[in-house]
């Protein structure tokens, strides 16, 4: 994968939403730190961009191609839950708990200007 190392890391992000995950594995900060180029955050943490670029290709490739397309109009209710089961709720389990990770690391860095914030707004309670 081609990468342009001067891109800001945030950019990558909100291009390709599944990149977070690889940056949350590497240890690169794209919410708050996300404002620098790449090749600085990987410089940091002492990962080299092709290596990251393999790692952002390998996420983007993993997702479902038109291939792996069931039609579940032709399969039993039976295995549209299992798949339901093991599949999504799989899926969701996992990425519940790192959004939560998330949350939190977004709570305690932002929460308090937020509260402040909504304070100074919302004016005397009646």
């Amino acid at each position: 994968m081609e990468i342009d190392a001067t891109r800001m890391v945030k950019e990558i992000v909100l291009e390709e939403p599944a990149s977070a995950k690889v940056f949350e594995q590497i240890g690169i900060d794209y919410c708050c730190g996300g404002n620098r180029p790449l090749a600085d955050a990987c410089r940091t943490a002492g990962v080299d961009v092709e290596d990251i670029a393999q790692l952002l290709e390998a996420e983007k490739s993993s997702a479902v191609t038109e291939d792996e397309f069931v039609d579940w109009n032709k399969r039993s209710l039976t295995e549209l839950m299992n798949h339901i089961v093991q599949k999504h709720h799989t899926f969701c389990r996992a990425e519940i708990a790192r959004i939560k990770a998330l949350l939190d690391k977004v709570t305690q860095v932002h929460g308090s200007l937020h509260y402040r914030t909504k304070r100074r707004t919302s004016g005397p309670s009646s």
